[in-house]
């Protein structure tokens, strides 16, 4: 196993979901100390789901920090945290995020709000203070966001969390642009379908696809977590050293493709 982190300080929000469990203990597993945001500590149930060892996240190089990411005050004191333990962080995954389907034209101001809190303002908040700690400490990071690929193609129940991704897209650019000076990169990973979709009890194999699926994925197979976090952890590490502003699809070739479903799917 490559050390890649062990200088680093990682922070990853929504650390408890299926992605997040998976970031987490890929950073533990090469060297990083990280701090864990999410609403409830539930790593090991995480990491359980994709086969994770829940002994994997006892260790001393991880702190969890209970948060609120739609309240602005929350994430600072959570990043307060995370510098009294370990010192400041060269590595944010803004990886929490909030779903919910419902049909455009009975979605409401409250739906929006709840949704963009989390997916568009924390990941903005949450970077801007990742950062300003960055440019104090003369560090040069990295902050790898999470896209979707909801945000290239949509669906009439998911017009709220589409467009959300969209503004996810818009927002790396522009924060690789605002903060390249400084020698702080900015990218994303955006997963497509995976073997557990959010908010669903679907756990299962990946290569266990419906019809339409198989048409629309052309690899033949879902994503696994772990697959979603090395594109993360790549994007974190000096690998991707000449890499800003970039989003990395892990979809299989879903967004190449053009398919609707057929009446018997």
């Amino acid at each position: 196993m490559p050390q890649r982190f062990t200088e680093d300080v990682v922070v990853v929000t929504g650390a408890s979901g299926l992605i997040g469990s998976a970031c987490v203990a890929g950073f533990l597993d090469e060297g990083a100390r990280v701090v864990a945001i999410d609403l409830e500590d539930r790593l090991a149930l995480g990491g359980a789901l994709s086969g994770i060892p829940a002994e994997t996240f006892d260790t001393d190089r991880l702190l969890f920090v209970r948060t609120d990411l739609a309240e602005e005050k929350q994430i600072t004191a959570a990043f307060a945290v995370g510098e009294e333990r370990f010192g400041p962080a060269s590595v944010l995954v803004n990886n929490a995020a909030v779903y919910g389907r419902k049909a455009y034209l009975e979605l409401n101001e409250g739906d929006l709000e709840r949704v963009y809190h989390v997916n568009v303002f924390a990941p903005i908040l949450c970077g801007r203070r990742a950062a300003e700690a960055m440019i104090a400490n003369g560090i040069e990071g990295r902050i790898v966001n999470l896209s979707s690929t909801s945000s290239q193609q949509s669906d009439p129940h998911s017009v709220g969390y589409d467009s959300s991704k969209g503004a996810i897209d818009a927002a790396t650019r522009a924060m690789a642009v605002a903060l390249g000076q400084f020698g702080i990169r900015v990218n994303a990973v955006g997963p497509g379908e995976m073997i557990k979709s959010q908010e669903v009890d679907n756990l299962r194999e990946p290569t266990l696809l419906s019809e339409f699926e198989k048409r629309r994925i052309p690899i033949g197979r879902v994503a696994t977590p772990q697959e979603v976090s090395d594109a993360i952890l790549f994007l974190s590490s000096s690998d991707s050293r000449g890499i800003s502003g970039t989003i990395i699809w892990v979809d299989g070739g879903t967004l190449g493709t053009w398919t609707t479903p057929m009446d018997e799917d």
